[in-house]
């Protein structure tokens, strides 16, 4: 039978029975028991065989076949095709010479195949076999996650077996760059996976003469769809092992638990400490009864650790925390729409170098108990708020004399009960918004004795101390009057200015001798009237805000009544261009005091520029509000990309607890990384440096440090990423 054009075949499987259906070509209906073949030229025998020649496009269910010609036998349900053949469903897609496959069952022997499988994996083999759905027998293998027919990297089997979702092993495998191997492994295990699952992570390896040679390895458990853990042990050669886990669930929305811990025995530490660790929690869940428990935590043993090991972390979000502030905080609250309660434990621990080793300074609420209002209306009279609290506040300071091996503590320890009530009241007028309001705090202090603390006792406000005991009572008047906003729509923007004027009376208590570690413990005198003004403009692409804060403090002694003057100035253009500038200008600072007290407060200026592939930016800082902190900052930062490279850099200077001299900037840090970017992978090398202060462990003194890092990172598409320290030099010098 021979029959031109297009020919719909009725193609019967006596045992599944399927009916039959003829469509012309103007309109092909394909349902799920039913065959379509559409070809120039059929030649056949009904329930036998057919023969299909040029243009062949045969489907059935969701598989689709092209070819040059194809030859379907009915006794075996399959179809061989050849020329140009073209096979495609859910699962693959190939191109290939040759294809004998069972249109059934959908297995099959492909020859010469080149395709893709899952939409991810791009295979080249001399024979491909289609056991089931997801295994694959392979002869003469190539896959990689890159479409290129020659792909940037690859892996090359002589056999391999292969299940979707689960791992391709293989045997006498390559790997490759391009068309170059570049080793070689009688066997080989890839995941073929989208979604997590189990198994080791690429390994780290490298250098630090401070720490010795290491390797590690890390395993990520993938407990369920909606937990897993990550556990990871590395082990140096002059340190010791340093062992890490990390457990993240997802219990349901706006719930989550996350716990990290770390710890190595290090016989040769240099912070005195021998049994070093860090732990970290970030964990919020919701519970019955409107509870709600929070564990939020980052400690560290000692003020080296994260020196010492933050470029090995496994956490989320790591940050290196230079500052050396470690806080942690437990609550157990029941939090409703008519009040928030419930007990906490909560401390705060800063290390700071010192010339023999270090000072810790421990601030602990043990516990907290604590209630704040929610239901705020009284009425159609006035709002309020109320807050109650208390503390048993242990707080500890340590010194620690790491060349005497000697630690002199001191600790106090007291309560505290503290609670306020504010009472306000909200007036709109035609043109401002006045809200006037009164709030009084209350402050107990016991088993805190202090023989600087002086009474005082005033018509509106009272401090006095009996015993271990010290009282104390403080109103707050105030009135806020806002402007309403002044606005006016231009042709190119919009212009707008707001006001807000606030009075503050707090009358005057002697605060000395009394703690200072909490919220509220000082409350100091104010008589002040302060003026924030916000004035902005917007043109099409353009954001402008400048803001001013300035307080005249009333009946000074000094009639020097000005504080200093607070500016922020934004600036930005569609994200080509952003600058933030801020100033604190002081009127009546004295050049010629023993503090060098020039009239700029604090100067600040962020600047960052975006040309095509090159970013810029910069940022300086001068600060002199507190004088333990850096006074003097510079910061550069550039980002670029060049053909298939991406380069970062940045450089940080500053000068130390000195106010700013441009001769006395020294270098603090600095980055470099740079990558080669390709479609399927990258590869890259960064070299970071890091100044501090430290002891050194040979002569026992304390000396500036700079630490030299070489890291590589390397990524595969489809496969994972991994980054890590391979080389790190201690560089022990006076700057």
């Amino acid at each position: 039978m021979s029959v031109k054009n297009i020919y719909i075949l009725r193609l019967l499987a006596a045992f599944l029975t399927l009916p039959i259906y003829i469509y012309g070509q103007e309109g092909v209906k394909i349902t799920e028991n039913s065959y379509l073949l559409e070809a120039d030229e059929v030649y056949g025998v009904d329930n036998i065989s057919y023969t299909a020649i040029g243009n062949v496009r045969l489907y059935f269910q969701n598989t689709k076949m092209f070819a040059d010609k194809a030859v379907y036998t009915h006794a075996t349900r399959t179809v061989v095709a050849t020329g140009n053949v073209v096979i495609m469903d859910d699962e693959q897609l190939f191109r290939a010479d040759m294809i004998e496959y069972d249109m059934a069952n959908k297995v099959g022997a492909i020859d010469n195949a080149s395709g893709v499988l899952r939409g991810q994996y791009y295979i080249c083999a001399e024979k491909l076999t289609r056991l089931d759905k997801d295994y694959y027998h392979m002869i003469g293998v190539r896959i990689s996650t890159c479409s290129a027919p020659i792909p940037d990297w690859s892996f090359s089997f002589k056999e391999a077996d292969a299940e979707i979702g689960g791992y391709l092993i293989g045997d006498h495998a390559t790997a490759n760059i391009k068309s170059y191997p570049l080793f070689y492994s009688p066997k080989m295990i890839i995941p073929l996976i989208t979604e997590r699952q189990t198994g080791f992570l690429p390994p780290t390896l490298g250098y630090s003469n401070d720490l010795g040679a290491y390797i590690g390895g890390t395993f990520f458990w993938a407990l369920d769809v909606d937990k897993d853990m990550t556990l990871k042990a590395t082990a140096f050669t002059e340190r010791g092992g340093l062992f890490q886990g990390e457990f993240r669930y997802n219990v349901f929305q706006n719930s989550r638990v996350y716990l990290a811990g770390e710890s190595i025995n290090d016989a040769l530490s240099n912070a005195g400490e021998n049994n070093r660790w860090r732990y970290t929690s970030k964990t919020f869940l919701k519970l019955p009864f409107t509870l709600e428990l929070t564990a939020d935590a980052d400690m560290a043993s000692d003020y080296l650790y994260m020196r010492d090991f933050s470029f090995f972390s496994i956490y989320d979000n790591d940050i290196q925390n230079e500052e050396n502030v470690f806080t942690q905080r437990y609550s157990l609250a029941a939090n409703n729409s008519f009040f928030e309660g419930g007990i906490a434990f909560e401390e705060e621990r800063k290390y700071s170098d010192t010339s023999a080793g270090y000072r810790l300074t421990s601030v602990a609420s043990a516990p907290e108990i604590y209630f704040r209002n929610r239901y705020s209306k009284f009425g159609n009279i006035f709002n309020f708020d109320a807050n109650l609290r208390y503390n048993q506040v242990n707080y500890t300071i340590i010194n620690s004399d790491i060349l005497a091996d000697a630690k002199i503590d001191a600790r106090t320890i007291y309560h505290r009960y503290y609670g306020d009530l504010r009472l306000y009241r909200t007036f709109r007028l035609p043109a401002l918004r006045a809200t006037p309001s009164i709030t009084g705090y209350y402050t107990r202090w016991s088993g805190y004795n202090n023989s600087a603390v002086r009474e005082s006792v005033l018509p509106a406000a009272y401090l006095v101390k009996k015993d271990n005991e010290i009282e104390r009572f403080i109103p707050k008047f105030s009135l806020q009057v806002s402007l309403n906003e002044i606005y006016k729509n231009y042709e190119k923007g919009r212009h707008g200015i707001q006001n807000t004027f606030t009075y503050t009376f707090i009358d005057d208590v002697d605060q000395r001798g009394l703690p200072n570690l909490l919220t509220y413990d000082r409350i100091d005198k104010s008589n002040a009237i302060a003026w924030a003004l916000k004035s902005y403009y917007n043109p099409k692409g353009w954001q402008s805000n400048l803001t001013l804060r300035q307080s005249y403090t009333l009946n000074t002694k000094n009639n020097r009544g000005l504080n200093p003057l607070e500016g922020r100035l934004y600036l930005s253009k569609n994200g080509v261009f952003v600058n933030s500038l801020e100033l604190g200008y002081d009127y009546y600072a004295d050049n010629l005091t023993t503090q060098n007290r020039d009239q700029i407060v604090y100067f600040t200026d962020e600047l960052s520029v975006k040309l095509g592939n090159l970013s810029l930016g910069g940022r300086y800082i001068y600060d002199r509000r507190t004088l333990t902190d850096n006074q003097s900052e510079i910061g550069l930062f550039f980002a670029t990309k060049l053909y298939d490279f991406e380069v970062e850099g940045s450089l940080t200077w500053d000068a130390g607890e000195t106010f700013m001299h441009f001769d006395k900037l020294v270098s603090r840090s600095g980055k470099l990384d740079i990558s080669w970017v390709s479609q399927c992978y990258s590869i890259g090398v960064i070299y970071q440096t890091d100044r501090f202060s430290e002891i050194n462990s040979r002569t026992r003194t304390r000396q500036s440090t700079r630490e030299h890092i070489i890291g590589l990172t390397f990524s595969l598409k489809g496969i994972g990423e991994t980054e890590g320290r391979v080389y790190s030099i201690r560089d022990e010098r006076n700057e």
